[in-house]
């Protein structure tokens, strides 16, 4: 028996219904897919700009939150390996307002405790170890989440990794708080897509081996440094290190003995100078640091303190024991001078320090 005429047009008119609203949703997400594909291109944008990891993470960050995620927070955490051992570098959070504007969370979280990630614990420590990104959708169930201290927990979190070649150096983020959300297959490959460029914009501003600002970044880092020291009426200094006979070193031992040669200077010299100077791998055994408010005397004494004591270390490469020294020149910051004024300066410095037999470090002379 046939349903009735105005069944019948009520089932249509259902189906009709349903099927809209598939329709609808189906477009919003290619919409949503559109436009996190422009968000992508913007990041790729910045490959060709000098961009740091402060700079670089937000812009991640921000584009993560703002391309429906349903996250309302996320984070980056960057381990650089400058130091005697792996540590936080950078930490980088940011929040979701009500009014959908994305702001950096100026709130104090002290990281090992927020994450406990650092040496392979936790999600973050997960994902560094692993090099694999990792969703909890239930935090408070969820095998391999660390809780931390605060007034508020992490219903869900998704992390992806940061990685640089074959290196996970950090770990992207986003989470909800206090609520338990869905990220989708989606969500998860956009985040993911977000770390990959961040990796492209990470690999043009720093060198492979070391991991600090190359060249490309630092003269904009060196142009920042000169507008605050004018701004702000504080002193400048500007050091070129670079190894002395490195061309042989190189040629005796092999490029693995040189890489680990530059990785051990560059952690001595993070060492030395802490977080008051700006290092920079300018190219080949080539090092600058901006000494940022400090006066050349005060420049002058940290780097031949680096000196010294690359001098006493003994580095050892697959059983073999080098001694490696180094050259440094030194120039101070004047009010007029130009970024590239300042480099030829330190420049100079340096090639005089060569020329007094190496193994020194010699300040620019007017």
């Amino acid at each position: 028996m046939a349903d009735p005429p105005d069944q019948s047009l009520a089932f249509e008119i259902a189906s009709l219904q349903d099927r809209l609203s598939e329709l609808s949703e189906r477009a919003k997400r290619v919409e949503l897919l559109a436009a996190r594909g422009e968000m992508l291109r913007s990041l790729l944008g910045l490959v060709t700009a000098p961009i740091g990891l402060d700079r670089m993470s937000h812009a991640i960050l921000a584009l993560a939150l703002d391309g429906g995620t349903v996250a309302d927070s996320g984070s980056i955490f960057i381990a650089l390996p400058t130091g005697e051992r792996k540590e936080a570098e950078l930490f980088v959070k940011a929040v979701l307002t009500a009014t959908g504007k994305v702001v950096p969370d100026t709130g104090v979280t002290e990281f090992p405790r927020f994450f406990e990630g650092v040496e392979g614990e936790g999600i973050v420590g997960y994902v560094l170890a692993t090099g694999d990104g990792y969703v909890a959708a239930d935090c408070d169930s969820d095998p391999i989440y660390k809780r931390f201290t605060g007034p508020e927990q992490l219903g869900s979190l998704m992390a992806q990794p940061l990685k640089y070649g074959d290196n996970v150096i950090g770990v992207v983020s986003v989470h909800s708080t206090g609520r338990r959300v869905e990220y989708t297959k989606h969500d998860q490959e956009f985040v993911r897509a977000l770390a990959d460029v961040g990796s492209v914009v990470v690999g043009a501003n720093y060198d492979r081996r070391t991991m600090l600002p190359n060249l490309h970044l630092m003269d904009d880092l060196v142009k920042r440094a000169i507008a605050s020291a004018e701004k702000n009426g504080r002193p400048l200094s500007l050091a070129y290190i670079d190894i002395d006979d490195f061309g042989e070193l190189n040629d005796d031992h092999g490029h693995a003995a040189a890489d680990e040669v530059l990785s051990r200077l560059a952690r001595v010299m993070a060492d030395e100078v802490g977080q008051k100077a700006i290092l920079c791998h300018r190219h080949g055994d080539e090092f600058a640091i901006i000494f940022r408010d400090e006066n050349l005397h005060e420049a002058r004494e940290t780097t031949e303190r680096i000196r010294g004591r690359v001098e006493k270390e003994t580095i050892d490469v697959e059983g073999r024991r080098m001694k490696v020294k180094i050259s440094g020149g030194v120039a101070p910051w004047e009010t007029g001078l130009t970024a590239r004024q300042l480099t030829d300066r330190a420049d100079k410095a340096n090639r005089a320090a060569k020329a007094a037999g190496k193994n020194c470090v010699k300040c620019h002379e007017n």
